[in-house]
């Protein structure tokens, strides 16, 4: 009798995978959709250009709190030029 309670229970979970994998389903559909108005597909040369520019402004956020924090601690104003 264990067996039969233990089987309604893993039917109800088999029901709700399956539903939770009709769902995955729906979102990559959506996904795709969306990736098929928005993609921009570009060159190898000028992508590696748009992420070596990426990974300098990812440089540039993480460096300017630590120098205004060196600017106050020193008392004297550093000066940051970008090019």
């Amino acid at each position: 009798m264990a067996e039969k309670g233990g089987g309604g229970s893993g039917g109800e979970r088999w029901k709700a995978a399956i539903m939770n994998l009709s769902e995955m389903g729906a979102n990559l559909d959506a996904m795709q959709k969306l990736l098929a108005k928005k993609a921009v597909f570009v060159d190898e040369e000028t992508f590696a250009k748009a992420s070596l520019i990426s990974e300098q402004a990812r440089t540039i956020k993480v460096y300017a709190p630590l120098i205004s924090r060196l600017d106050l601690s020193v008392g004297s104003p550093i000066t940051l030029r970008f090019f």
